[in-house]
């Protein structure tokens, strides 16, 4: 795909750019990491066994692990204790600004953040690498980010089906294919996070 590969093309080109603009300010005894790994919500709407994010929630707010998918985008309780977007925006901003060039963003879920695809919209010298369970990519969704080449979604899946619904909730393996087969249609670079464990081994 020529296009996708003037994409990569372009993305190599601006990473070096901040590059320079961290020598600049290392000069000035400022040093600035090219990546920012950012946890921006611990809310999902998966409850995936031994997930660090449930340690976060409230106890009234915590479920039993490996419940059912649930693709919804709506905010869970305890979304009010979190950044809000203005911050989150402004936070993105300014690393942006001192040279930060790759954006490593996590959660919980951040598609319950959507505003994280209007910032790295208006950010499109960045590289953004969204870690997601894959449940909430729809159509509408998988449409948004074939307009955001920055945005690369990374799929969390814990192998096969079993192995994945085990962990995951029954249901999601067949969500996260679905998603897939979204991206693929409409030509979104995107790639797969697996766990590699004693269980998972031969499958990866």
């Amino acid at each position: 795909r020529p296009g996708q590969a003037w994409q990569f093309m372009l993305t190599v080109w601006r990473q070096a750019a901040a590059a320079r603009r961290r020598a600049r300010w290392a000069r000035q005894g400022l040093r600035v990491p090219p990546i920012l790994i950012f946890s921006i919500t611990s809310q999902c709407n998966l409850r995936c066994a031994g997930c660090y994010a449930q340690s976060f929630l409230a106890p009234s707010a915590q479920q039993p692990p490996g419940a059912a998918a649930r693709p919804s985008a709506a905010a869970p309780a305890g979304a009010a204790r979190e950044l809000s977007d203005a911050r989150l925006d402004s936070i993105c901003d300014e690393a942006a600004g001192l040279g930060v060039s790759f954006f490593v963003i996590a959660g919980g879920e951040p598609l319950l953040r959507p505003r994280i695809l209007d910032i790295a919209g208006r950010l499109p010298r960045a590289l953004f690498l969204l870690l997601t369970n894959g449940t909430l990519l729809d159509s509408q969704t998988a449409a948004r980010l074939r307009q955001l080449p920055n945005v690369v979604p990374m799929l969390s899946l814990e192998g096969d089906s079993a192995q994945t619904d085990a962990r995951r909730g029954p249901g999601t393996y067949l969500l996260l294919m679905e998603a897939m087969g979204r991206l693929r249609r409409q030509g979104t670079f995107f790639g797969c996070s697996l766990p590699l464990t004693s269980r998972t081994f031969a499958t990866v």
